[in-house]
């Protein structure tokens, strides 16, 4: 009788030490999972603030690239003048030195032109990788709350 009372009695001691322990892996478990859904939500938050900023710069970048491309255009049809003058009299210093000075400003503001739209295709590519990072951030948002629940 005291082996059956002394048996049943540590059966139900390590019936305790189990259920105890696989609450607590339990609650580990929803702790990890609740800690991951907060850097991820963290992590689409910032990227929703980069987005944000990197739209506001593109908008600047695109007033920036008209600007450059108009200037650019301007300029190049004054070399066009300064090179019809040029060809008109062609033994003129002047007008060879101003035919040089306007092809060196329209070659300087092609190439500012050029950097102006690299900027902002630069900005167009990291606005759409930023988009798809706040997508996969999203679902896998979505998958962790669908876990939880």
């Amino acid at each position: 009788m005291k082996i059956k009372l002394l048996f049943s009695t540590i059966l139900l001691m390590a019936s305790v030490a189990a259920f105890s322990q696989s609450e607590l892996a339990d609650s580990s478990k929803i702790l990890k999972r609740q800690q991951k859904i907060l850097t991820v939500e963290k992590r689409l938050v910032d990227n929703k603030m980069k987005l944000e900023t990197l739209q506001k710069s593109l908008t600047e970048k695109e007033e920036a690239l008209d600007k450059s491309q108009n200037t650019s255009q301007d300029l190049a049809d004054k070399n066009k003048e300064a090179a019809d003058k040029l060809q008109d009299n062609a033994d003129s210093k002047r007008d060879s030195r101003r035919a040089d000075k306007a092809a060196t400003q329209a070659r300087r503001a092609a190439k500012r032109a050029r950097k102006a739209e690299s900027r902002r295709a630069g900005i167009e590519s990291d606005i759409k990788s930023l988009e798809n990072k706040i997508q996969k951030d999203e679902a896998e948002l979505e998958k962790l709350k669908s876990e939880t629940v």
